[in-house]
């Protein structure tokens, strides 16, 4: 069994953030816990491998069975997902923007999405899938996923400018967005700026800044468990406690301390596996 997030090679790094490989397997008959997957900025692809993932959301109820290879763009709600008995996963987290670049699609049809890759991209997503099913190794199934995505993102060259740099800048400072300063940096008009965010990342500027910060909150509070939830608010840019309760509330319908709560009751934890997780800081 394993829970480990993978930086990606250095050739991929403008285009991908991280991978995370989930594998699980446990006796028959026994029941996972949900994984209750948060409203978060990412966005990217995701491989199912072994088992078949059912999705419900949290606000509606809706039940699904995810697609064996999934293109996924922002969440804003949360979404409950029960693993099978035996769970093989590859997720690729793409750097902001990134999608738009590759499908030409206006990013606002992917928002709380997960789309069947093969009806986007192809066969070869298929061909693809089959060949890391089968591969012998973890290692194996990396270098599939990255002479894939290389050759997908090769031909592009990083342009420094709002549909690349902007969103990064965002996604890896939120409590530093301010509307004015984003829409000058991208050298655009306020109208321009977010209509052009809009189709590159699916939200609003504004959003999307709430969101990565919502996002920070919860994996700072993960990786120190121990640091109290005002001294996390004023860290990650928040006014006040009661305004990170305010964005726990509209992006996971829940106060910060029942997030934990279930955090420390996921599938990965429930499995002492997420405590040993390669994820760089």
């Amino acid at each position: 069994m394993i829970f480990q997030f993978i930086q990606p090679s250095l050739h991929l790094k403008d285009f991908v953030r991280e991978y995370l490989l989930f594998h699980v397997k446990v006796k028959p008959g026994t029941v996972l816990p949900l994984k209750h997957y948060h409203a978060t900025p990412e966005e990217g692809m995701t491989f199912y491998l072994k088992g078949f993932l059912l999705c419900s959301q949290a606000k509606n109820g809706i039940i699904e069975k995810r697609a064996q290879s999934v293109i996924f763009g922002p969440s804003i709600e949360r979404q409950n997902l029960q693993l099978p008995e035996e769970y093989l996963m590859f997720f690729v987290r793409l750097q902001p923007g990134m999608l738009h670049l590759l499908l030409r699609l206006p990013m606002s049809e992917l928002v709380q999405k997960n789309i069947d890759a093969e009806v986007i991209l192809g066969k070869e997503v298929r061909q693809l899938h089959e060949q890391m099913a089968n591969a012998t190794s973890y290692d194996q199934i990396l270098k599939m996923v990255e002479d894939f995505l290389w050759n997908k993102f090769q031909n592009f060259s990083i342009n420094p400018h709002l549909s690349l740099l902007v969103p990064k800048l965002i996604l890896e400072n939120p409590e530093i967005f301010n509307l004015d300063k984003m829409a000058s940096l991208a050298c655009l008009s306020h109208r321009q700026f977010e209509r052009t965010f809009l189709r590159h990342i699916g939200l609003t500027p504004k959003l999307f800044a709430r969101l990565c910060r919502f996002s920070r909150a919860n994996e700072l509070k993960e990786r120190h468990p121990n640091k109290d939830w005002f001294s996390i608010a004023i860290e990650t840019g928040y006014n006040d406690y009661q305004h990170l309760v305010k964005d726990f509330k509209a992006f996971d319908g829940a106060t910060p301390k029942t997030l934990m709560t279930e955090n420390a009751q996921s599938p990965e934890r429930w499995l002492k596996l997420a405590l040993h997780s390669d994820k760089t800081q």
